[in-house]
């Protein structure tokens, strides 16, 4: 993934909000998650939105590990994937 458009060693807010999923899911390459970071370092203002989409994602988690499938469900699933 190396389509930054800006200069090698800064981007400008808009690219770095287009890369914040990409950066939490941890999917760029060193370099470009290091071009990320400086930019989330250097402005408050992506620094507050990553925070946010960061709490917002553990919290999804932790609801979605609290919860769980219905038994019937997981059996039913548990059988056709012995079937295959």
């Amino acid at each position: 993934m190396t389509n930054f458009h800006s200069e090698p060693d800064h981007i400008e807010c808009q690219e770095a909000e287009e890369k914040l999923h990409v950066y939490l899911d941890r999917e760029l390459s060193d370099q470009e998650a290091a071009i990320v970071r400086r930019h989330l370092d250097a402005c408050p203002n992506c620094r507050a939105r990553f925070r946010f989409s960061d709490r917002l994602r553990r919290l999804i988690a932790q609801v979605a590990q609290d919860e769980s499938s219905p038994y019937d469900l997981r059996h039913r699933i548990h059988m056709r994937l012995q079937e295959q």
